[in-house]
């Protein structure tokens, strides 16, 4: 399977009317990051089937944005949500591990947790993993689980 492991888009901080971690919507930042990843991986020609996010508003708009460029499917997962661990996105796996090439969109810490159990790593090298970096790899599921090969590691900077 071609895994696609994006962080959502900067969002706005709390105050100014919201209220809450899960209400918080992308900032204007993080609408122009999340626009220029969907141009970025348009223009590339990327094919996904599916992309499954987090239920907070943050993912949702980001996944809003590149499913729209990419013509593309989006369902919400509570267990990408930040209550979500290690254990739940390895389930978001398993659920969809006919699929060919999946996109899903969460929040850090887990993900680069996500992304070191995948290609077996030692969490304490350290991971650069700020809001809308997008992970690619190639993950197979084997008799002692997931696993799988980092292809490449884009930072908003890098559009």
């Amino acid at each position: 399977m071609k895994l696609y492991i994006l962080r959502h888009a900067t969002a706005k901080d709390l105050g100014n009317g919201i209220l809450t971690d899960e209400s918080r919507p992308l900032s204007d930042q993080g609408n122009r990051e999340a626009l220029n990843l969907a141009a970025y991986l348009k223009a590339r020609n990327t094919e996904i089937d599916l992309i499954v996010h987090s239920p907070l508003t943050r993912t949702t708009q980001t996944a809003e944005h590149v499913a729209a460029s990419l013509s593309v499917k989006s369902q919400a997962s509570d267990k990408l949500s930040t209550a979500g661990d290690l254990h739940t996105h390895i389930q978001v796996l398993d659920e969809f591990k006919s699929l060919a090439r999946l996109l899903i969109i969460g929040h850090q810490p887990v993900l680069a947790q996500f992304i070191f159990k995948l290609v077996g790593a030692d969490r304490k090298i350290g991971l650069t993993y700020p809001p809308c970096s997008l992970a690619v790899m190639d993950v197979e599921h084997h008799a002692y689980g997931w696993g799988g090969l980092l292809g490449s590691l884009l930072l908003p900077t890098d559009l």
